[in-house]
C-alpha cells in the first residue's frame, strides 16, 4: 500500500519510469530513485561454459502480460533452434532450475532471449542482466529502459522482435 512510503526518505526502484507513471505514487515521486536490477554475485562466479548447445533458450511466464514472449514459445515448439523453460512457479516448484542451477543452465547456451511485458509495463526484467551475466549472446527486446541502463543495440545485444526473430534464432548467424 502506497501509504507505507511515507516512512521512507527514498525508494529505490527498478521499474522507476512506471513508477513515476502511476497517478497513484503522485505524492511519492521525489522520493523515487533510480536503482536499477544488477548481475548476481552468484552469476559472476559461473565458468565460461565453452561447450555450448548450439541453440537459443527463452525462459519465463508466457501469461498475457507477456505477448511477444508467447510468440516465441509458440515458435519453439516447431523450431529446431529454440528451447523454451517453463517458468517454475513461486510456491510448489514444477522444476529445480532456479538460482545457480538456472544460471549454469542459461551459460551452456549459445544464445538467450530476454522479453519485457506489454506496454505500460515494459520495463526490463532480471533475465537483462543474467543473460550477459551468464556469457551467452543476449538476444533482447528492446525497450526505452535499456538505453538508460547503458545497453547499446548491436554492441551489447542483438535486438529480436516480431518482425526479426525467425531469422535471428539462427546459431549459424549467432556463432558470427
Amino acid at each position: 500500500h502506497p501509504f507505507f512510503f511515507n516512512f521512507a526518505d527514498i525508494i529505490l526502484l527498478p521499474y522507476y519510469h512506471h513508477f513515476l507513471s502511476n497517478n497513484e505514487y503522485k505524492a511519492y515521486h521525489k522520493k523515487a530513485v533510480y536503482f536499477p536490477f544488477a548481475v548476481a554475485d552468484d552469476i559472476v562466479k559461473i565458468e565460461d561454459n565453452s561447450i555450448k548447445k548450439e541453440r537459443v533458450v527463452i525462459s519465463g511466464s508466457i501469461s498475457s502480460h507477456y505477448t511477444f514472449r508467447q510468440a516465441l514459445v509458440n515458435f519453439s515448439k516447431n523450431s529446431p533452434y529454440l528451447d523454451y523453460l517453463s517458468h517454475p512457479g513461486y510456491s510448489s516448484l514444477s522444476h529445480n532450475i532456479i538460482g545457480m542451477n538456472y544460471y549454469k543452465h542459461l551459460s551452456g547456451y549459445l544464445a538467450a532471449i530476454s522479453t519485457s511485458a506489454n506496454k505500460p509495463l515494459n520495463y526490463p526484467v532480471m533475465k537483462y542482466f543474467e543473460v550477459p551475466g551468464c556469457k551467452v549472446v543476449p538476444l533482447f527486446e528492446n525497450n526505452f529502459y535499456l538505453n538508460d541502463l547503458g545497453f547499446q543495440k548491436n554492441k551489447h545485444f542483438i535486438e529480436i522482435n516480431f518482425d526479426n526473430y525467425k531469422k535471428i534464432i539462427n546459431p549459424k548467424l549467432l556463432s558470427d
